[in-house]
C-alpha cells in the first residue's frame, strides 16, 4: 500500500527554473518551417535541423512511458494511508494507539528514511531504496527533496470532526478520523519525553498538536498532554474508521505497506531531471544513434573512414 500526501506543502520548494511537467502529449507543437527558392546569385542556406520539441522514434515510446508511469503511481498513491498534518494556524487532538517505550529513548514503533519529490504536480514521500537498491537515484542527485528525512511512525485517532470536501460522499461529515503519525527527529524527541511523564508511553492518551508558522513541522510542534482514556472504551465508539479506500477496523497500521518503495527506474521514469542529475542510465536505455552506427561499423580507425 502507498502513500498520498496531499494538502500543505513541505518546507523543501521545488526549483523555480523547473516547470511543472504535463502528463499529457497534447500540447506538442507541430508548426514547420517554411521553405523558398534562393535569390539568384546567393547560395541557398544549408537546410535546418529538426526542431527539437519533435519526437521522433524511440523519443516517441520513451515520454508514453513516462506519461503512463505517472499515471500507474497516482493511481497507487489514491488508495494510500492518509498521513495527518496541520495547515499553520490548525490544531488537533490525537488519540494513541500506540507508541510505548521499549527502553530509554526507544519506542515500539518502527522508523524509516524517506524522500520527498513533487511527482506530476503531487508531492510524494516514499522509502529511500538505497538499502534495497545499493545506491538511490535521489540521494545521489542533490536535486530537490534529495535529502533524507528519518521519521517515527504512529498509528492515531484524529478526534477532529472533517468535512469530505470531494468525491461521491462530497460533504459528509467524518466525526474522527484513522490516521499516520510520521514525525521528524526533533518531535520525536517532544513525545519521548511526553511518554516518560505519562507511564512511559503514548497509547491511550489524547494529546494537543498545534502549528503557529508555515515554518514549524507540518505535524505541529506544539504537544500537551490532555487525558487518558481506557482503550477498550475508545475501540467500542469507534470499531470503525476511514481508511484508505473505506471504513477499516480501527487498529494499528501495517507499517509495512505505509511507504511505497520505488525502485532508480521507476523514480529516473517519473522524474527525468532527477535521473540525469545522478548520472543514472537505464539499462533498457535505446541505444543513441552514435551507438547504433558503432554496432554497425565495428571498431575502425579515423585513417580508415572512406571520406
Amino acid at each position: 500500500m502507498a502513500i498520498k500526501i496531499g494538502g500543505a506543502k513541505p518546507k523543501a520548494s521545488p526549483p523555480k527554473d523547473n516547470p511543472k511537467t504535463d502528463d499529457t502529449m497534447e500540447n506538442l507543437g507541430t508548426g514547420a518551417a517554411t521553405e523558398t527558392a534562393p535569390l539568384a546569385g546567393f547560395q541557398a542556406s544549408p537546410p535546418k535541423q529538426q526542431a527539437s520539441f519533435l519526437m521522433t522514434g524511440e523519443q516517441q515510446k520513451t515520454a508514453v512511458d513516462q506519461v503512463k508511469a505517472a499515471q500507474d503511481l497516482r493511481t497507487k498513491l489514491r488508495g494510500g494511508i492518509r498521513e495527518f498534518w496541520l495547515n499553520p494556524g490548525e490544531f488537533a487532538n490525537l488519540y494513541f494507539l500506540d507508541g510505548a517505550l521499549i527502553s530509554e529513548g526507544v519506542f515500539n514503533t518502527p522508523m524509516t528514511a524517506t524522500h520527498m519529490l513533487q511527482i506530476s504536480g503531487d508531492w510524494v514521500k516514499f522509502i529511500c531504496n538505497k538499502n534495497t537498491e545499493g545506491d538511490c537515484v535521489v540521494c545521489d542527485s542533490n536535486g530537490d527533496g534529495s535529502h533524507v528525512t528519518t521519521v517515527q511512525l504512529f498509528t492515531v485517532i484524529n478526534t477532529m470532526p472533517y468535512t469530505i470536501k470531494n468525491g461521491q460522499n462530497k460533504g459528509k461529515v467524518l466525526p474522527a478520523r484513522l490516521q499516520m503519525l510520521a514525525v521528524p527527529n526533533k518531535i520525536r524527541d517532544i513525545l519521548l519525553k511526553r511518554a516518560a511523564n505519562n507511564g512511559g508511553s503514548l497509547a491511550g492518551k489524547m494529546f494537543s498538536f498545534s502549528r503557529a508558522t508555515k515554518q514549524d513541522a507540518r505535524t505541529g510542534n506544539d504537544i500537551e498532554f490532555i487525558a487518558e482514556y481506557p482503550m477498550g472504551a475508545v475501540l467500542q465508539k469507534y470499531p470503525m474508521l476511514s481508511g484508505p479506500n473505506s471504513d477499516q477496523p480501527t487498529e494499528p497500521i501495517n507499517y509495512n505497506e505505509a511507504y511505497p518503495i520505488l525502485t532508480n527506474a521507476e523514480i529516473a521514469a517519473l522524474r527525468p531531471d532527477i535521473g540525469s542529475m545522478a548520472g543514472w542510465v537505464s539499462p533498457n536505455a535505446a541505444p543513441t544513434f552514435a551507438q547504433q552506427a558503432g554496432m554497425q561499423l565495428g571498431d575502425i580507425g579515423d585513417d580508415e573512414i572512406p571520406f
